[in-house]
């Protein structure tokens, strides 16, 4: 009966992992290499930087100027009738402001191919 466990018996698997680091076997895939130079790595530090503080402060606009919108209309009907676009405008704007962070960091530091 076979069993749910994994299997360690397959010698190219365990030869693959002695080739690799220790940075390399603990790393978040896809995300950061554990071969960055420091310059790069501080650039993807800055860019998540960027992405949570500029994110999180278009949040905060968006929903001041938001809650302005809504509490100057006294019908139900165009408050339920503006809910619409203002969701739209968020997520177009914060779409926009990733892709630009994005953009702008990878004219910074240029991925080698």
């Amino acid at each position: 009966m076979p069993s749910n466990r994994p299997s360690y018996e397959h010698p190219g698997l365990l030869a693959e992992a002695r080739k690799r680091s220790t940075c390399e076997r603990l790393a978040v895939p896809y995300v950061f290499s554990p071969n960055l130079s420091l310059g790069e790595a501080a650039a993807a530090a800055l860019g998540a930087f960027a992405r949570i503080f500029l994110g999180s402060l278009l949040f905060a606009l968006w929903g001041v100027s938001s809650v302005m919108i809504w509490n100057s209309m006294d019908s139900h009907f165009w408050r339920a009738v503006i809910t619409v676009p203002l969701v739209l405008v968020l997520l177009v704007s914060l779409g926009g402001l990733m892709l630009g962070i994005t953009a702008i960091g990878n004219l910074i530091t240029p991925r080698a191919k």
